[in-house]
């Protein structure tokens, strides 16, 4: 359990594409647990009801940036890279959270022109990190951010 703590908490050492992909999972499963207790309406194809989410709702999805980030710069930190690509991420997540609250994005059979912009501006670089971090194998050996976590699993493998 203190593995699975330090993985979706903490923001330092280096996680294998394996463990990156666990975390993964696991913040994915708990947003759409999240959001199935909180705003069930958005699981019921039936409903047209076009209205923002519940401030608990946008709480729940707020606090799953913590450990989405977390993986993310220690997967960064893997392959030798600066934080920041996954730093940049959290207010533009950030904006797609709270954004409803203020009428933006809402309804998504309508989105205005500048709604598609902002969402495609958005998930590009989102998805361009979950594909670097998902496939791009980490430094071989040490680097600035701590030893190499193949290595260490090879080591205790044996």
């Amino acid at each position: 359990m203190k593995d699975l703590a330090a993985l979706l908490f903490s923001f330092h050492g280096r996680i294998t594409r394996t463990m990156w992909w666990i975390g993964t999972i696991i913040t994915c499963a708990a947003c759409l647990a999240a959001t199935y207790m909180l705003e069930p309406r958005l699981f019921d194809p039936e409903s047209k009801m076009q209205a923002p989410p519940s401030i608990l709702g946008t709480v729940a999805q707020l606090a799953l940036l913590w450990p989405i980030t977390a993986i993310s710069v220690k997967r960064l930190a893997d392959c030798d890279w600066p934080a920041w690509p996954a730093l940049i991420l959290v207010p533009s997540s950030g904006i797609l959270d709270i954004g409803p609250h203020f009428g933006f994005m809402v309804d998504i059979d309508h989105f205005t022109p500048g709604e598609k912009a902002v969402l495609i501006a958005l998930a590009i670089p989102g998805l361009a990190l979950m594909l670097f971090n998902g496939s791009v194998r980490g430094t071989r050996g040490p680097n600035r951010h701590g030893p190499d976590p193949l290595q260490i699993q090879a080591q205790t493998a044996i």
